[in-house]
């Protein structure tokens, strides 16, 4: 039984050491970088429902609420990223719209991370 636990606990130290890598290379990445401007295409437009999931703490459920997300993929420059908007920008943009897009571009790894988008007059 110690071992199974040993084993768990090692698995647990091992993601959170995971999270931490991926958050600190996230920074490093894209972080005090200065921001583009360029036109995007919406590729995607994804809407996920308010939900609860419970986690478990010291065997105590503990729920935790996520409200309502509407969220757009955008493309710039041949490179995708996503974006949470509200309501009513979601409902106004469509698939193939044009957007200006704000973002920086990855210092390591070329990736977008989008900032914000604002929908073409």
């Amino acid at each position: 039984m110690s071992f199974i636990i040993d084993m768990l606990i090692l698995l647990v130290i091992l993601l959170l050491l995971g999270l931490l890598a991926r958050g600190c290379f996230i920074a490093l990445d894209s972080w005090f970088l200065s921001r583009k401007r360029s036109m995007g295409k919406i590729v995607g437009k994804t809407f996920t429902p308010a939900h609860t999931r419970i986690i478990f703490i010291a065997n105590m459920p503990h729920p935790i609420f996520y409200p309502d997300n509407w969220s757009v993929t955008v493309e710039v420059a041949e490179c995708q990223d996503s974006l949470s908007i509200g309501e009513d920008e979601f409902d106004a943009l469509m698939e193939g719209d044009r957007v200006l897009a704000e973002y920086v571009t990855g210092r390591m790894s070329s990736g977008l991370y989008l900032k914000s988008i604002t929908p073409r007059i």
